[in-house]
């Protein structure tokens, strides 16, 4: 069996049962939403009587036939079944460092974001020269080799961080240097500059609009898009090095919090653990200590450890 498809199918089956009360819930809302005009108009009648206010709102809710916590009372009854999902495979000892899927070919999405910048800088330059500029071939493209990038290298980043190894680092390591060169390429590019800057300058966009083109010219800027062509060779050396030198600093400190740990011995010292955690405890122990005989769950030794299951569940229950 494989735990990744476990869990995914796990949480698919808890969703598809749940499904009713969702259902529910959704049109709970969309009727509370239907019926928020009629709400306003009551509240603002009767804003100096709170009694008539009170039963011209349930005449209403009667009326529409409207429960008022008819959409929270479904969620409220989902939270309890995944928080405690969540904490058992939090505190599931075979879980941890088991293989799952590595489905991302990461190196035919670079080259596809590095074609997309080809064409969307021979777009933008086509554009600035017919002053034909708008939010939709301006920002939409950049927005979408954004997401190409940000869901591909974001689940690199994620499995990195949540189930480091050696082969993971390896994979990270190898295309961190490409990655930074390709934001760098796009934070670089006059020519989506220039299109950002005359974007804002001729156009009366919305406050939000406005925004997230202040944000994208401020970003460009910190990246160096004012610097001449040497200096931006140099920044781009020392980004990448200091990608590399958090990378490493990461895993020196993940190593060091993996290496940590400390053998109990006492019953006295494991008091108020759960028996699920000193299972873990024991098997862990057993294994580092390499003994012959079989676990012994009450009577130890217990392992310690700075791992999430181990650690979290010892700084709550034990006494």
């Amino acid at each position: 069996g494989n735990w990744g498809w476990a869990i995914v199918s796990l949480t698919i089956i808890i969703k598809l049962l749940f499904f009713p009360l969702t259902a529910a819930s959704y049109k709970s809302m969309a009727k509370m939403k239907a019926v928020t005009p009629k709400i306003m108009k009551i509240r603002e009648q009767f804003k100096e009587n709170k009694m008539q206010l009170n039963n011209a709102m349930m005449d209403l809710y009667k009326k529409e036939k409207i429960n008022p916590l008819g959409g929270c009372l479904p969620i409220l009854i989902q939270i309890p079944v995944f928080i405690a999902l969540y904490w058992v495979l939090l505190a599931s000892a075979e879980i941890r460092n088991a293989p799952w899927i590595f489905w991302i070919q990461f190196p035919v999405v670079l080259e596809k974001i590095t074609e997309e910048f080809k064409n969307i800088e021979k777009n933008l330059s086509n554009y600035l020269l017919q002053n034909d500029l708008n939010w939709d071939k301006v920002i939409n493209p950049l927005n979408e080799v954004n997401e190409i990038l940000r869901w591909s290298w974001g689940v690199i980043s994620h499995l990195n961080a949540v189930n480091n190894s050696e082969s993971l680092r390896d994979i990270y390591s190898k295309f961190l240097p490409e990655i930074i060169s390709l934001s760098n390429k796009f934070g670089q590019s006059k020519i989506i500059y220039n299109s950002l800057v005359k974007l804002k300058e001729t156009n009366n966009f919305d406050q939000i609009k406005n925004r997230i083109l202040d944000k994208e010219i401020l970003e460009m800027q910190h990246r160096g898009i004012s610097l001449q062509k040497n200096d931006q060779e140099e920044f781009n050396k020392i980004s990448e090095k200091l990608g590399k030198l958090s990378t490493d600093f990461s895993n020196n400190v993940l190593d060091a919090t993996n290496k940590w740990f400390l053998i109990l011995n006492k019953k006295s010292e494991v008091d108020g653990l759960p028996e699920r955690v000193l299972e873990l405890m024991a098997i862990s122990a057993h294994n580092h200590l390499k003994k012959d005989e079989e676990v012994d769950i009450k009577n130890g030794p217990w392992k310690l450890s700075l791992d999430i299951p181990t650690y979290t569940s010892f700084m709550t229950y034990a006494t």
